[in-house]
């Protein structure tokens, strides 16, 4: 038998193996130019270039103005004052997209341009940036592990998400998620990728699996970012079959085993 020490080791190449192929967690943030679309729930974004650019000022210099407006009709632009004015200090090197700025504290989200604003309480050059409505379904890749489900054992399957990195810190209610009808039993974490996160299934709780074919699997649910709501899905192709008894693949009793081991599992 291997030792505890070289199992980990083994665990450790595996999820430097994964590391690689989803690509760095880093604390980087989006360096936003001029006139770009950001999202509501966006966070992390570095906007000094496009404060900058709109003003005239160096790229990366410390921008001259950091109030920034936002108009309720495009066409009273330059003929009024801004309907929200905001000073957004030091935060435009790490802005997060929603409240108190974006999103009041009744919920109105204020989506469209919004510009550098003077003195004088009047637009600078042209948008900032756009603010648009979030993308309500985040895209996530799953990978379901065994590839086999195999519908006459009482056992379980596991589904691993790995989430669009600005979404690393969100929190996801188990109570949401499901896989083509089969709601998860148990979910499991990653640290060492927070946005890699692994949910439990009972195989016999999957519904309309046709045996002897491929079929896709989808799993859904919601997460929450930055006080915001979303939906999330991907799916993944497993093949279908019956066979009494345990078979090598299947997945027995998770009640027992750690997050550590189930991920041992999924890597195997």
């Amino acid at each position: 038998m291997k030792s505890n020490s070289l199992i980990w080791v083994m665990a450790e190449v595996f999820l430097l193996c994964l590391f690689i192929a989803i690509g760095p967690v880093s604390a980087a943030k989006t360096v936003i130019e001029q006139g770009t679309t950001v999202f509501i729930g966006e966070g992390g974004l570095d906007v000094t270039h496009a404060l900058n650019k709109a003003q005239g000022s160096p790229l990366n210099g410390i921008p001259p103005i950091t109030t920034i407006g936002w108009w309720a009709s495009p066409a009273m632009v330059d003929i009024t004052p801004p309907t929200r004015e905001i000073d957004i200090g030091p935060s435009y090197k790490n802005l997060f997209i929603g409240q108190p700025v974006f999103v009041d504290n009744e919920g109105y989200r204020y989506l469209g341009n919004w510009y550098v604003v003077d003195m004088s309480r009047q637009p600078v050059g042209n948008p900032v940036f756009i603010v648009a409505a979030p993308i309500t379904n985040v895209p996530t890749t799953v990978k379901i592990v065994p590839k086999t489900i195999n519908l006459g054992s009482k056992g379980y399957f596991l589904a691993v998400v790995t989430l669009p990195e600005v979404y690393k810190g969100s929190t996801i209610d188990i109570n949401t998620v499901s896989c083509s009808g089969a709601p998860a039993v148990r979910m499991m974490n990653l640290k060492i990728f927070p946005r890699v996160v692994g949910f439990v299934f009972r195989t016999n709780e999957v519904k309309d699996l046709e045996l002897g074919k491929k079929v896709s699997l989808n799993v859904k649910g919601k997460l929450k970012n930055q006080e915001i709501m979303y939906t999330f899905s991907g799916s993944d192709t497993v093949r279908v079959i019956s066979k009494s008894g345990w078979q090598p693949d299947d997945i027995k009793d998770v009640s027992k085993l750690s997050d550590d081991q189930l991920f041992k599992i999924y890597f195997k």
